[in-house]
This record gives structure tokens, C-alpha cells and sequence, in this order.
């Protein structure tokens, strides 16, 4: 026993799968100017705006030097480490080429050197070394300092004062993560 479709039914079928055919080949041929025609004037990317950037970032202390203490027990080194790898994060997110003076808890003098002046000495050596070798653009050395004048508090900023633009723009930056 066949099924017989009818006559009507199968000249629709027809229509329908010249229609699908010819939508599918229409649509095949138009996607090379799909590009130009809906999406001229959009970007075909969105540029990093710190791509080609070096950034030297410097969690102050390390290894022996721990750096301040705080009242609680907590050392300048730990604490500068973990906004430093976070900072690290966010700057490569935005395309800059980042390198880390380090990313451990070691500073970067030698294991053979017990005196520590000598290692603290050499440690800092080979940090402004780095910063002359890889020619960054911005170096970044993070700190926490501690102080016992109740009367001093808030952020520091050291800069090269023959880049006297830097000056205004962390006063400006300053007032703006301060709300003032």
C-alpha cells in the first residue's frame, strides 16, 4: 500500500523548496557584502588602549625585607604582592605589556648574600636595572608606608620633577579618587 500525496499538495512542496533553495543561494551570496553594506560604519575591533605599553610594576619589600608592619600583624610585602598581581590583571586586561619585578614573596638579590644592607642594596640594583633594560613606559612601585604621626595619612606620589605634566596629573587624579 503506497501513500499517494496529492496533486496541489505536491506543487506546493515545489514552490516551497525552490523558495528555501533560492533564499538559501540569495543569502550564500550575499554574505561577502554583508560587511560592507550593515556593519560600515561600526568598528571592526575595539582597540586596547594601553596596547603597546610597557609597564614595569614593583610590589615594594620581598624575600627578607618585609617592609611596615601594621598594627595588626600584617607586613608591606604580602599586601603590596596582592595589589600588584591585581593591578597586573587590570593593565593587561586594557592591552599593556606588563612586566612584574616580581611575583613571589623573594627579593632579587642573590641567595649567597647574608648581609642585609648588601641584598637590600643589590635587590634594589637590579629593580632600577630592569626598568633601564626593558625601557617602560610607566614604572609603578607600590608601597604602604606607616606612619606613627597620627596626623599623616593618605597617599604618596614620587615622580621626576622634569616631567612637571605627571605633577598635575596625579594632583588631578589624587582630587578624583579622594572625591575633592
Amino acid at each position: 500500500m503506497s501513500l499517494e500525496i496529492p496533486k496541489n499538495l505536491k506543487l506546493r512542496l515545489k514552490k516551497f523548496l525552490f523558495f528555501v533553495v533560492f533564499f538559501l543561494v540569495a543569502l550564500f551570496l550575499a554574505i561577502p557584502f554583508y560587511d560592507d553594506i550593515f556593519l560600515a560604519n561600526i568598528p571592526r575591533f575595539f582597540p586596547a588602549p594601553l596596547a603597546g605599553k610597557c609597564i614595569i610594576i614593583d610590589p615594594g619589600h620581598g624575600g627578607p625585607d618585609g617592609g611596615a608592619k601594621g598594627i595588626y600583624g600584617a607586613v608591606e610585602k604580602d599586601i603590596t604582592l596582592k595589589i600588584s598581581l591585581l593591578l597586573r590583571d587590570f593593565l593587561q586586561e586594557a592591552g599593556a605589556y606588563v612586566v612584574m619585578t616580581r611575583e613571589v614573596d623573594k627579593d632579587l638579590a642573590d641567595k649567597g648574600i647574608l648581609s642585609f644592607n648588601r641584598r637590600k642594596t643589590q635587590d634594589l640594583m637590579r629593580r632600577v636595572s630592569l626598568v633601564h633594560k626593558k625601557r617602560a613606559d610607566i614604572f609603578v612601585s607600590i608601597h604602604l608606608n606607616f606612619f606613627r604621626d597620627k596626623n599623616l595619612r593618605g597617599s604618596q606620589a614620587f615622580y621626576n620633577p622634569v616631567l612637571k605634566k605627571i605633577k598635575s596629573l596625579l594632583f588631578v587624579s589624587k582630587k578624583n579618587l579622594l572625591g575633592i
